[in-house]
Order: C-alpha cells, then sequence, then structure tokens
C-alpha cells in the first residue's frame, strides 16, 4: 500500500523527501548541541573521585583549558555518520 501510494502520488515523494531531509537535518543539529555535553558526561563517569573533573562546569573548563575548543568535540565524526541517518527514518 505505501509503496503504490509514494509511486504514484508525486506530492507524497516530496513530502516524504522534505520529512527525511528534515529528520536527518535535526539530528546533525541535536549532535552538534548535544556533543560537547556527552564528552563531558563520559569524563566525568570515567574518572574516580578527586580526579581532573569535577561537576559539569568544572569538566567543561577542564576540557577547554587542556584540550582547547576542539576536545568537546571528540567522538563527533562518529555521532554525524549514524545519529542523522536514525533521525531520518
Amino acid at each position: 500500500f505505501f509503496e503504490a501510494a509514494l509511486f504514484t502520488n508525486p506530492q507524497a515523494m516530496q513530502d516524504s523527501t522534505r520529512h527525511i531531509c528534515a529528520g536527518a537535518t535535526a539530528g546533525a543539529v541535536c549532535a552538534t548541541v548535544c556533543s560537547p555535553l556527552d564528552v563531558t558526561k563520559v569524563r566525568l563517569q570515567a574518572t574516580r573521585r578527586g580526579g581532573a573533573y569535577y561537576g559539569m562546569l568544572g569538566s567543561l573548563k577542564t576540557i577547554v583549558r587542556e584540550e582547547g575548543a576542539r576536545g568537546l568535540f571528540r567522538g563527533y565524526s562518529a555521532a554525524m555518520l549514524t545519529v542523522p541517518a536514525f533521525w531520518s527514518i
């Protein structure tokens, strides 16, 4: 049913393409915004008490000071390969 509706109705095909592109864009924006928070969360989870990272803001400052702003986007390329695909479906 869906295949016939999509391929015989050009408007439905345009709407589907638009929804897929919107979902992929939303996934890319989400990955970009959430990447620094994910990196910080993982660093906090991986360190022991009294380690280099303490609290969310302190961890953000430490990462930027030691690694620069690029340190906040570790793993970003992997997220950009997967997240938009998941969000577009």
